[in-house]
């Protein structure tokens, strides 16, 4: 039995070598919008809260085992939120450009997760464009 969980725990210990991650904070402010449209492809979770502004906490995590390109990946901005608005409403959405990184002849697998906070007064939509081109909307 000792022997099993031995190998159980190095199995878990391989297979967190390699994976970093780090968490990155944005706070937006909300204007005179009445509506927050997200339009985001990485994974999201929204929930509501009493503040008066947006807060967004991004996560960040790739498969190598480099802490320098995970540096690379949030000095330049791949978690970042940018927003636009138009009348009442307010769109949040990532930036569209992603500059590869080549790492031993390989690009790093990253995957970003966010968490946003949106004051309780405001509606939200979200908008994710789904694998055969079909956009699904989503109300909370």
């Amino acid at each position: 039995m000792r022997l099993f969980s031995t190998i159980i725990a190095f199995f878990f210990v391989l297979s967190l070598y390699g994976q970093h991650q780090k968490s990155a904070f944005q706070t937006l402010g909300l204007g005179k919008a009445k509506e927050v449209v997200l339009v985001f492809n990485d994974e999201i979770e929204v929930q509501k809260w009493d503040g008066d502004q947006i807060m967004v906490e991004a996560t960040i995590s790739t498969n190598t085992e480099k802490e320098v390109v995970l540096d690379y990946y949030v000095r330049n901005g791949y978690y970042e939120v940018v927003t636009y608005s138009v009348q009442n409403k307010l769109t949040l959405t990532t930036k569209k450009w992603r500059n590869e990184l080549i790492v031993k002849g390989e690009e790093p697998q990253f995957k970003i997760r966010y968490k946003i906070l949106i004051p309780k007064q405001v509606r939200v939509t979200q908008k994710k464009t789904l694998k055969n081109g079909t956009v699904a909307e989503t109300n909370f």
